[in-house]
């Protein structure tokens, strides 16, 4: 029965779930990251810091690694990573890739799954 046994595009409109856009435009930000958010980064990227956050979230990095790949990536230490270009619970990007960052909290526990494509 549409609307009851699944959600339509009108249904998942009207409870206002969708994140936020937010577009990047620096080559080297600083992304506080926010629950229910989606970061674009339009430029591509040589670095960016990530700040410890507070509370639960649940949001999304999209960027680009240039020729040279985006290296001094500051992410907090206490982040659990897997994915994509990932050695030993640190995040390397390579040159010439497209990244996104899922980010999310699980029992207090903030994860990163890393995406390259």
């Amino acid at each position: 029965v549409k609307g009851t046994d699944y959600f339509t595009q009108a249904d998942i409109d009207s409870l206002g779930i969708k994140p936020l856009q937010v577009t990047v435009t620096s080559a080297a930000p600083t992304i506080t990251l926010a629950d229910n958010t989606m970061f674009t980064c339009t430029t591509t990227l040589t670095s960016f810091t990530i700040p410890a956050p507070t509370g639960n979230i649940s949001c999304q990095i999209d960027f680009n690694s240039g020729t040279t790949a985006t290296n001094n990536i500051l992410i907090p230490a206490a982040f659990k990573l897997t994915g994509a270009n990932i050695t030993s619970n640190v995040f390397i990007p390579v040159a010439n890739k497209h990244y996104t960052l899922s980010v999310f909290t699980s029992n207090g526990v903030y994860y990163m799954i890393v995406g390259a494509f």
